[in-house]
């Protein structure tokens, strides 16, 4: 029989009986080992869950980015064109203003080349028969658009009296395109 340790005895202990023991310790390390892994795991985690957290929240931020920068471009496109639009309308309301005053110089020349009543050519005398009272109108003026017999008596050089007397049966405040006037 095996030498067995007796209550009464101080011999060592067999194999058999340390085998359990020194499982226990195997398993109570590898348990220990495994605990210390898995908390260092648990921090490891928290920390990762803590960057995907982080780079969750900038994922809006960078998506925005483009479409920041897009809107940016926009409005710079948009404040240029504005720009150009509000040049253009300076430019525009010039040359309305030049046109208008080449207009007015066209007039004056066409107005000046009618020949004043002074100065009827002698191509048609006057019939030895008329009456020295009727007045006698040697050039025409066809009314235009915007006129008014102020502004027509300016253009023609003559005082608004001398072109109401004649044009007796004409009303100042009812003259119409295409009217002709007597030119005294």
């Amino acid at each position: 029989m095996m030498n067995d340790v007796t209550s009464s005895g101080g011999s060592r202990p067999s194999a058999a009986r340390a085998l359990p023991l020194v499982t226990a310790a195997v398993a109570l390390a590898v348990g220990i080992a495994g605990m210390v892994t898995g908390i260092a795991a648990r921090r490891e985690l928290r920390t990762l869950r803590a960057e995907i957290d982080d780079v969750r929240a900038t994922i809006p931020t960078r998506a925005e980015e483009p479409a920041r920068n897009l809107a940016g471009q926009v409005n710079r496109a948009l404040d240029t064109i504005v720009k150009r639009m509000n040049d253009t309308d300076l430019r525009i309301t010039e040359l309305a203003r030049r046109l208008a005053e080449v207009a007015a110089q066209e007039r004056k020349p066409a107005v000046a080349t009618l020949p004043p009543a002074a100065a009827a050519p002698p191509a048609a005398p006057q019939p030895a028969t008329a009456s020295p009272s009727a007045p006698s109108p040697s050039t025409t003026y066809t009314v235009e658009s915007g006129d008014t017999l102020g502004a027509i008596a300016k253009k023609l050089g003559v005082s608004l009296n001398a072109l109401q007397q004649a044009n007796p049966d004409v009303n100042p405040s009812k003259l119409k395109v295409g009217q002709k006037l007597n030119v005294p």
